[in-house]
């Protein structure tokens, strides 16, 4: 019998991109209470930490043990929220005063931002050797940009607004929001104050754009009562409602090459997620969270031409504790067609193993790639070469076919698969028509329905075509193919 299981690498597809592995790293430090990361600049991230009973800046390189204290000396409290190549930028709490900060990869390299005259201060954002995010002045909210020095500091705020905040920055494009009007809206500017864009969409009561990168910005909207995440290009016109169907709240945090990266609330469930610039593009990056995980948030992404890095966390009930979590696809070139499950059960998911072609040596751990409605299923290549794609799922016999890459993406990988291996040993014989005579009339209500037998077979393994009953059809399914033999 094979484990029914879940690899721990998946596979996932995002519309209208190359399709690619995803991986999971939970970054909490040892001994720390919780973690969250916010920023993510190639295999870096950046974040805070619960250590020794302290809130501390952190930085880690991918990996738990990798994590670095950002902490200053005399600081009672620092968080770092974003990270651009060997620099990362947040605040340090000292003598009762959050003051925006710039680290470069160590805690005695901080530069205190806060400029004169500031109650408080937080750097939100950074992009080469410009920062944002705000100050506080005479009780209000300014949306602030540096150049790497307090007394750089420009104070973005625009005119008739009550507060303001900068929260995303790239090149000479600062985002954020402006409370003008009694509501806040969705702000851009160019390093001016004077250059002020609203983005607020047509008919929202409010907005907030979080990042920019390229021409585009990212945030939220209100739709009705509920919070959308968000996509624009420079201008109000420009916006794009991202939320997923079915969720009833999303917000985006992070933006880079084409892709946005936040999260999607479903009944009570936060559910980190990617999107490739339309609503029908968003990728569940929760399900591939480790089980602990009763919700997940994206921070920030990045990419290049090989990978894409999502930051963000997860929230574990059991600890009731936040854990930094890394997420890490790897882009590739894809392997596609159409499954035919002959008359067996609809799968919603199919795990691919690539082998070396003409063998049985496998290449990388298995893949679990989602099949859409109409049976279409896509999986990634380890990498450029000559391949044989093999699957197994339980109840049907094995299926090998060939998928060569070297030359490109192979489209036509159809997989006829055929149902009625109960018993999962690669044949349709008498021991799964035993187990078939055993099970006749069981339905899915009957208490038992998923509980193995001592051989580990359930009644629900019996019902070849998945609707509920073992009857007359699965019959009829594994008379047809009894004595077939699957491939290797």
């Amino acid at each position: 019998m094979k484990i029914r299981s879940i690899p721990c690498l998946a596979l996932v597809a995002l519309a209208g991109t190359a399709q690619a592995y995803w991986t999971v790293t939970n970054l909490n430090p040892t001994g720390a209470g919780f973690s969250e990361s916010f920023g993510v600049f190639g295999t870096q991230q950046a974040g805070y930490s619960l250590v020794t009973g302290s809130y501390r800046a952190s930085l880690w390189n991918s990996t738990a043990a990798s994590f670095v204290s950002l902490h200053p000396s005399g600081a009672t409290r620092s968080e770092a929220y974003a990270i651009s190549a060997t620099q990362q930028v947040g605040f340090a709490t000292i003598g009762g005063i959050p003051r925006a900060g710039l680290w470069s990869g160590a805690f005695n390299t901080w530069v205190d931002l806060s400029p004169f005259g500031a109650t408080s201060s937080y750097a939100r954002a950074i992009s080469g050797n410009k920062q944002v995010g705000e100050t506080t002045l005479a009780g209000a909210q300014h949306a602030a940009l540096w150049t790497s020095t307090a007394a750089s500091w420009v104070d973005l705020h625009p005119v008739g607004a009550l507060n303001s905040v900068a929260h995303g920055i790239s090149g000479n494009q600062q985002v954020g929001q402006a409370r003008v009007s009694g509501a806040d809206r969705a702000s851009l500017w160019n390093d001016t104050p004077a250059s002020w864009v609203n983005l607020n969409p047509a008919g929202s009561d409010a907005s907030v754009a979080y990042a920019t990168s390229g021409t585009q910005q990212v945030g939220f909207a209100y739709v009705g009562v509920q919070q959308h995440a968000s996509l624009w290009a420079g201008t109000a016109l420009s916006w794009v409602d991202l939320n997923p169907t079915g969720a009833n709240q999303s917000i985006a945090y992070g933006v880079f090459g084409g892709y946005q990266a936040g999260y999607a609330k479903f009944g009570s469930t936060l559910k980190a997620g990617v999107w490739t610039g339309t609503a029908g593009s968003w990728m569940d990056l929760h399900a591939f969270a480790p089980a602990e995980f009763s919700g997940t948030v994206a921070q920030s992404v990045w990419a290049d031409p090989n990978f894409v890095y999502v930051a963000g966390w997860g929230y574990n009930p059991t600890l009731l504790t936040y854990h930094s979590l890394l997420w890490k696809m790897q882009i590739g070139r894809k392997v596609s067609g159409h499954i035919n499950t002959g008359g067996g059960r609809f799968l919603l998911t199919i795990s691919v193993q690539f082998r070396n072609a003409g063998t049985q040596t496998n290449v990388g751990s298995p893949v679990v790639a989602n099949v859409d409605v109409n049976g279409n299923y896509v999986a990634v290549a380890p990498g450029e070469a000559n391949y044989d794609i093999t699957v197994n799922p339980s109840g049907f016999l094995r299926r090998t076919i060939n998928a060569n890459v070297i030359t490109g993406d192979v489209t036509t990988a159809n997989l006829n698969l055929l149902p009625g291996d109960i018993v999962d040993d690669n044949v349709v014989d008498l021991s799964d028509y035993t187990k078939l005579v055993v099970y006749f009339n069981k339905t899915s209500s009957d208490a038992g329905w998923s509980t193995p037998d001592a051989e580990g077979i359930r009644p629900s393994d019996a019902d070849l075509d998945g609707n509920g009953v073992v009857d007359l059809t699965d019959y009829t399914l594994l008379v047809t193919n009894f004595n077939a033999i699957g491939d290797n």
